[in-house]
């Protein structure tokens, strides 16, 4: 009777387990399958969120594929199509290969540039007027080369500064050494009515002791907009012109003068102060001596 009675004992214990085991099983399948629901339905709701997403417009333009000197001429295999952000494409790009080809740069250019029309000439775009002019009374960047872009300036002593002459590019420089200063001459297309403007303000210059006119280099030219020319041409300046046409070749050579004047002065401080921080870190003859002694 008693082994009757464990047996039905042990049956119900392993059917205990057995069915605890069955809820555990069960509560991981439904654990697991509530899991990957949830996983689902995150997913389906990223796949619809991408879906309402508009797609970013894009828009083809043209760039340069090499490296492009001013004024060579653009042949076909000088430009490539790339697609771009439309908002990235630059207002004045050029979309049309027959506006390129033929054309020449203005600047030099880079692989990846942009081809924009502010950079193309063509012969005809020269005017009849445009001549070349050299200068040597102009305060220049030190490390201004040949291609740069720069504007022409005149400061007076009271403080005014005006730009004289926007965006010319410098067609070549010459750098000579004279009694340890630097003097440089450079060479400028100027139309008709910048050669009368720029003789005013040297004749201006000439006249208002102190003056002077000088060049500031542009980073960018490439999409850097030309400065406002905005220096008033004296009437009483222009008559004097038309009077005596000499007085600005005077005007020129006074102010080269001048100009290298200044340098030989800038020079001389220079070198005076380095004296002086060099004399200054020399110990003395007494601290020498006395160095000596110890």
């Amino acid at each position: 009777m008693s082994i009757i009675r464990q047996r039905t004992k042990n049956l119900l214990v392993a059917g205990f387990v057995g069915a605890l085991i069955m809820a555990s099983i069960g509560m991981a399948i439904f654990t697991f399958m509530h899991i990957e629901m949830k996983a689902l339905k995150i997913e389906i709701s990223n796949m619809e969120s991408i879906e309402v997403e508009e797609p970013i417009p894009r828009k083809d333009m043209y760039v340069f594929n090499q490296l492009i000197e001013a004024g060579d001429v653009i042949g076909e295999g000088d430009i490539m199509m790339v697609s771009a952000e439309e908002g990235l494409i630059p207002q004045n790009a050029i979309t049309n290969k027959e506006e390129i080809v033929g054309k020449s740069t203005k600047l030099s250019v880079t692989t990846n540039m942009p081809v924009i029309s502010d950079l193309l000439f063509t012969a005809e775009d020269i005017r009849d007027d445009l001549r070349i002019q050299e200068y040597s009374l102009f305060f220049l960047p030190s490390r201004l080369k040949t291609n740069d872009v720069i504007d022409i300036r005149i400061t007076f002593p009271n403080g005014e500064d005006f730009i004289v002459l926007s965006k010319k590019q410098v067609k070549s420089i010459e750098k000579t050494e004279e009694n340890n200063t630097v003097l440089e001459t450079l060479w400028l297309h100027l139309s008709e009515e910048e050669l009368l403007r720029i003789s005013s303000a040297i004749v201006d210059a000439y006249l208002n002791e102190g003056s002077r006119l000088y060049g500031i280099s542009y980073v960018m030219p490439e999409v850097q907009e030309a400065a406002k020319v905005n220096y008033p041409v004296n009437q009483a300046v222009y008559n004097l012109i038309k009077e005596n046409p000499n007085i600005v070749d005077i005007a020129m050579e006074e102010l080269e003068m001048n100009k290298r004047k200044t340098l030989e002065q800038n020079l001389s401080t220079f070198m005076d102060s380095e004296g002086e921080i060099i004399s200054a870190a020399k110990p003395s003859s007494e601290e020498v001596d006395g160095g000596r002694l110890d």
